[in-house]
């Protein structure tokens, strides 16, 4: 759900990296041009160094970065 911030909306994510190269977040309220701000909460996902790389408006956004092995978390600033 997105909250009322002073200039924009924005919304709080937590965010387990799949293993692989690449990870689907859902966020539902994501617009294609939203702002995504990662912010990595263990060391493994400091190293990773992931970029959005595509963006489904309404549902999801694609998160792309080096090899992860499932345990890495970010947490997640959007605003739109």
């Amino acid at each position: 759900m997105f909250r009322q911030g002073r200039h924009k909306d924005y919304d709080l994510l937590s965010i387990t990296l799949t293993a692989g190269m690449s990870t689907v977040v859902a966020a539902p309220n994501v617009t294609s041009g939203a702002r995504v701000l990662l912010f990595p909460t263990n060391a493994a996902a400091a190293v990773l160094n992931p970029y959005r790389s595509a963006t489904s408006a309404g549902t999801s956004f694609t998160l792309t970065h080096g090899v992860a092995l499932g345990t890495e978390t970010f947490d997640g600033l959007v605003i739109r």
